[in-house]
């Protein structure tokens, strides 16, 4: 069995444990807002950000990764940095899954390869497809409907706190929470 086989069989069994089921009526009720949550990492030093608009209200979480967690996804030559702008997202989601809860959450991804990865649902590194399976899972459970698009880099708010640059977040109200990532557990 190829570990992406078995990376596969372990969410299925997850899932299939969660007995969570989706049901789509023929009319869809009249939803909310959609939340927006614009999410970003830095390679060096290793850090990933996420800033989450939702009903007027702004919050955002950032955090280094621990040492347990950066072994475990493997070296490349970009600084890990498609593995970081995915675990940005699943940060992000994780942390605010309790306010998006039954939501649209919009994610504003500034990483074509982490948006393209995320929206397949898979990619080829089996690293890769461990932090996407928990994007993935983390909507399931919580009952959320993602759509992903691109943001450039300059227009990204969650590229303020992956640089540890808070000023304009502080300006807008914005509230600090501590990141949260349930099963890739490790972040300080």
């Amino acid at each position: 069995m190829t570990p992406l086989l078995k990376t596969a069989l372990k969410w299925w069994r997850m899932v299939l444990r969660s007995d969570i089921s989706e049901q789509r009526g023929w009319q869809q009720p009249q939803q909310q807002q959609p939340a927006h949550l614009y999410v970003d990492a830095r390679s060096t030093p290793p850090r990933c950000a996420a800033v989450l608009f939702l009903d007027g209200r702004k919050y955002y979480t950032d955090g280094k990764p621990g040492t347990r967690h950066m072994k475990s996804i493997g070296k490349r030559g970009d600084g890990q940095i498609l593995s970081l702008e995915l675990m940005a997202i699943a940060v992000g989601l994780a942390t605010f899954a309790d306010e998006l809860q039954g939501r649209q959450v919009w994610i504003f991804e500034d990483n074509t390869g982490a948006e393209a990865a995320t929206r397949k649902g898979s990619c080829r590194a089996d690293d890769h497809n461990a932090l996407i399976h928990e994007i993935w899972s983390i909507a399931l459970t919580y009952g959320m409907n993602l759509w992903l698009d691109r943001v450039p880099s300059d227009d990204n708010l969650s590229d303020l706190p992956s640089r540890e640059e808070y000023a304009l977040l502080q300006e807008i109200g914005a509230v600090w929470r501590p990141p949260l990532i349930p099963e890739l557990s490790g972040f300080v």
